[in-house]
């Protein structure tokens, strides 16, 4: 113990802490993660290399009880998951501006930017076009298609006229041409029959391709601009602290209020059985619990990045971890893809209401067990035992019951942690 002793003392005495605290901090300065651009790009060439071989026929046998996951041509999926996450990662960008421009006209240009950005989300998730497509036809698509590039021309028009955002603006503007082409390749699609099975199949790819071809492009707009607002953001990452978007809490909790409007009164009108020539597997509803836990991702990551504290920065990069999990399980039971490769799992511990509920609403009641305090953990769970209560799981399972709990349960915890910064609520 006298050795302990001593050992302390010149540890303290000869600057070697303070040593080891510069090494510390070069290393912690030295670490930085992959440019946006390059995981992005990675991830685009996987999902696309996966639907390649699952139209072509070519998917490799560890895959074959897994493909529909992952493939971008199926609905409801992972692949689905991080096409629409990439239009919603520019919105949010693209919303951010509208709180660091000082003219009401700049705050509409970009409000209306990222309203289109999250229309084509919220389309590419709850396969939106097709539905109406379905009920009157691609005539049924012009109104929306009218309105939305008369939005989307004045804030492309009023960017290009802006020798700051004018770079923007033309990747903008590219990314509508693109979106243009791909409406084109979907109607050939439809009304001509290709002959070559080759070109037939090729296309299907080169639609997806060019899909996310134009959200990278939207992206990299909505950073540029960013940029020339906030000129010492980090180069490397397009998370926006969820902070610095103006009225989120007022927005999301409005949101609320649609979702559970959507889920209760329309959603049961949009189901349709798998067997029916009329499904789609893409549902509105997906979209507002998928959303904020995307929020919640970026407010974790936020405060892993600035917190300086390696055992804090391990908690959030957990939140992170559970809120990813979280929102992709939105689109996709994780329960299935991982039965896929184990092949012995149980179909009760993953499916169904009760067990979704569960790995739901429990990995998030632990996790906030270490981040807000414990009466307002409390509040949280007595708050979703009562939504859960009203919502009955006992009896009938109805499609919108789980996605009420997972709106209601996803705006809880970004009302909860949001505010966790707050004299009031700190330990």
């Amino acid at each position: 113990m006298g050795v302990g002793l001593v050992l302390v003392s010149v540890y303290r005495s000869t600057g070697i802490k303070k040593a080891m605290s510069k090494m510390s901090t070069r290393a912690h300065s030295t670490i930085t993660a992959p440019p946006w651009w390059l995981w992005t790009t990675l991830i685009h060439l996987f999902f696309i290399t996966i639907a390649a071989a699952i139209i072509f026929s070519a998917v490799p046998g560890w895959l074959e009880s897994r493909d529909s996951a992952l493939s971008l041509y199926h609905e409801s999926n992972y692949a689905v998951w991080w096409s629409g996450y990439c239009f919603l990662a520019a919105g949010v960008i693209f919303y951010a501006l509208t709180g660091n421009v000082s003219t009401n006209k700049d705050r509409f240009m970009w409000a209306v930017v990222a309203a289109v950005a999250f229309a084509l989300s919220t389309d590419e998730i709850g396969s939106l076009h097709e539905r109406l497509s379905r009920v009157g036809g691609w005539w049924a698509l012009l109104p929306f298609a009218v309105i939305g590039t008369a939005a989307f021309g004045y804030a492309i028009g009023r960017t290009v006229l802006t020798p700051t955002h004018r770079l923007s603006g033309i990747l903008i503007l590219c990314s509508l041409l693109i979106f243009f082409a791909i409406a084109g390749l979907e109607f050939v699609e439809h009304n001509y029959r290709i002959r070559s099975r080759f070109l037939a199949r090729g296309s299907l790819v080169l639609e997806e391709a060019i899909e996310l071809f134009a959200a990278s492009l939207l992206i990299l707009s909505a950073i540029l601009a960013y940029r020339k607002t906030r000129p010492r953001i980090q180069q490397n990452s397009i998370v926006v602290t969820p902070s610095e978007l103006p009225f989120v809490r007022e927005i999301l909790f409005l949101g609320l209020l649609l979702h559970l409007l959507i889920a209760i009164e329309w959603v049961p009108y949009l189901w349709t059985s798998r067997r029916s020539p009329d499904y789609v597997a893409g549902n509105p509803v997906f979209w507002y619990p998928l959303f904020v836990f995307v929020i919640l991702i970026y407010h974790c990551v936020s405060n892993a990045r600035n917190d300086t504290d390696v055992g804090a920065k391990a908690k959030w990069l957990v939140g992170a971890i559970i809120f990813f999990l979280l929102s992709t399980g939105q689109l996709y039971n994780h329960g299935y893809f991982i039965s896929g490769f184990l092949g012995n799992v149980p179909e009760r511990w993953y499916a169904g209401t009760l067990a979704r509920v569960l790995w739901t609403v429990i990995p998030v009641l632990i996790y906030m067990a270490a981040i807000i305090p414990i009466r307002y953990l409390l509040s949280c769970g007595v708050l979703l035992a009562l939504v859960i209560y009203t919502l009955d799981f006992g009896r009938a399972v109805y499609f919108e019951k789980y996605y009420i709990l997972s709106g209601f349960l996803s705006y809880l915890c970004f009302y909860m942690l949001s505010r966790s910064g707050d004299n009031r609520l700190a330990r």
